[in-house]
């Protein structure tokens, strides 16, 4: 095979090899640890979340002063929303890809 098709296929294949695993970190990556958010329940107060997940990228409040907090990370197509009850305590977890 001459070697000028040998570049050529490699200037091909590596690009989309590099794409495909990049596309691949970004559809199945998470924005928190699983083994953290496995951890987080009903009932538990926003400091316990705060400690185990870390500061939320977001936070969005109700009308009736419910917050929830968004997880997000940069390249990453998951996020996760802790929702709270006007209380401060859990109320329920999306884990969305």
């Amino acid at each position: 095979m001459p070697t000028v098709v040998r570049i050529g296929i490699a200037v091909v294949i590596c690009p989309a090899i590099a794409f495909m695993g990049f596309a691949s970190y970004c559809m199945n990556a998470h924005p928190v640890p699983t083994s953290q958010l496995d951890l987080v329940v009903d009932g538990m107060p926003s400091g316990h979340v705060e400690r185990l997940l870390g500061r939320p990228t977001g936070i969005n409040t109700s009308g009736d002063g419910a917050d929830s907090w968004v997880f997000s990370s940069p390249f990453v197509w998951c996020y996760v929303t802790v929702r709270f009850s006007p209380q401060g305590e859990v109320v329920g977890i999306d884990h969305d890809h």
